[in-house]
């Protein structure tokens, strides 16, 4: 029989110690520097403590190691933080939230049979909240009207043949056709921005001082996002360097005849879904296969967060976006976009995003989509050698069975390799496709 894991106490510490603490209680590790300083600014802009260590706690990480919480008081959570989780963790994250501990085996399994049953999300975040044991801890549950008719409009959707599947297309195109000069923040920039719009329809709804409270604390997200992504495109600005990677990836011709590898899975997409496609290149940079697919009467979206590339693919008349991929793709709809691309982009990813961006392709793509990731082969001898560390803000060399492996794993049950004899000949770049079943 399994021993019990002792419940975390809730540290007492300030600061970096704080953060340590919390790492070793909940994780059975050290933080990495990264993310000490992420912490550090979230509570510098105005986050808990508290907040931080849930945060911690309701990770997939903190979920695998599923420490004990007792006694833990947010005084306040948003009904789409809870929403955002899944699984094991949603029933961790609902129980912490509002009881301020975490379920036992029972209640765990009670939360995931229920999920499993069809029961919305919202149902289960309403009985909890209104629970004994939930209003003794007095723990805010804010926007749970708007979840739960959030709800109710999906389940309408759903009953109503081919309806939720055109008004998702069109929100899609509505967001992602949007212009974001001076782009900070991603997601959370979209949701501030829909929030504020909102306020002067909503003066006299009762819940108008609590969607107030959200775009506070949205802005305080952006702050955050934005100082963590000017960092991490501080070697981009740099000229030198902009002129080397230019030249180490090949010239527009260069790189637009390398592209028609892809024809095949062009026409296969085509063939499934029919001529009225739309397709997302993320990390589109200078925009070649922007420019491959408009030449093709497919329209398609570029998401990118450097300024200079997005100014060449302006003047070439290509539509683009200035964002971060991850919060991009999670703003998304579900099943709105035919073909999402990754051309040399997931090396530049750490290897959990890679996972948490493949996972929100999947999601993304209509049935019949497909997905293609292009990236550098580190099996390949140059390669090995040296080449994959030319650039040095690439972060994650990703060999084919790895990458095959998690494209798998975030849904898309076949997978191809291009070249065809990849895994024999070991070429410099190679890709992987799928396509999402229908």
């Amino acid at each position: 029989m399994a021993t019990r894991k002792k419940p975390a106490v809730f540290p007492q510490t300030q600061g970096e110690e704080f953060v340590r603490d919390t790492y070793r209680l909940l994780l059975d590790r050290e933080p990495d520097p990264e993310g000490i300083e992420a912490q550090l600014e979230a509570m510098a802009h105005g986050v808990s403590r508290e907040r931080l260590f849930f945060e911690v706690r309701v990770s997939p990480e903190g979920c695998r190691r599923s420490v004990p919480v007792l006694n833990l008081r947010l005084g306040e959570i948003r009904a789409r933080d809870l929403l955002a989780l899944k699984g094991v963790c949603f029933a961790d994250g609902l129980y912490l939230a509002l009881l301020g501990r975490t379920p036992d085996d029972a209640e765990a399994a009670a939360v995931l049979q229920a999920l499993a049953q069809g029961s919305p999300r919202e149902s289960l975040m309403g009985a909890v909240a209104e629970s004994e044991e939930a209003k003794a801890l007095g723990t805010v549950l804010t926007g749970l009207r708007r979840a739960q008719a959030s709800g109710r409009a999906k389940l309408v959707l759903g009953r109503v043949p081919g309806l939720g599947g055109v008004l998702r297309r069109h929100e899609a195109r509505a967001q992602n056709g949007r212009r974001a000069g001076g782009y900070r923040g991603g997601a959370s920039q979209l949701q501030l921005d829909g929030l504020a719009r909102r306020v002067g329809l909503l003066e006299q709804d009762g819940a108008l001082e609590e969607l107030r409270r959200e775009v506070d604390q949205l802005r305080g997200e952006v702050q955050v996002l934005t100082l963590q992504l000017e960092r991490r495109d501080s070697l981009a600005d740099c000229t030198a360097f902009r002129a080397f990677a230019d030249q180490e990836r090949g010239s527009r011709e260069d790189v637009l005849a390398q592209l028609t590898a892809y024809d095949g899975v062009i026409a296969q997409v085509r063939e499934t879904n029919g001529k009225d496609l739309y397709a997302a290149d993320l990390g589109c940079g200078r925009g070649e296969w922007l420019e491959k697919l408009t030449g093709l009467g497919i329209p398609a979206l570029g998401v990118d967060r450097d300024e200079t590339a997005l100014r060449l693919c302006g003047e070439r008349g290509l539509e683009t976006v200035r964002a971060d991929l991850l919060t991009w793709l999670r703003a998304c709809a579900s099943a709105s976009l035919d073909l999402v691309t990754l051309f040399r982009t997931a090396e530049y990813l750490p290897a959990g995003e890679v996972a948490q961006a493949l996972a929100e392709c999947h999601r993304v793509l209509r049935p019949g989509g497909a997905l293609i990731v292009e990236t550098l082969n580190p099996e390949n001898p140059d390669v090995a050698a040296g080449g994959f560390a030319l650039d040095p803000t690439r972060v994650t060399p990703l060999p084919p069975a790895l990458l095959e492996a998690l494209v798998r794993g975030s849904g898309f049950a076949q997978t191809a390799l291009l070249p065809e004899g990849t895994r024999g000949e070991k070429p410099r770049v190679y890709a992987v496709f799928a396509f999402r079943e229908a």
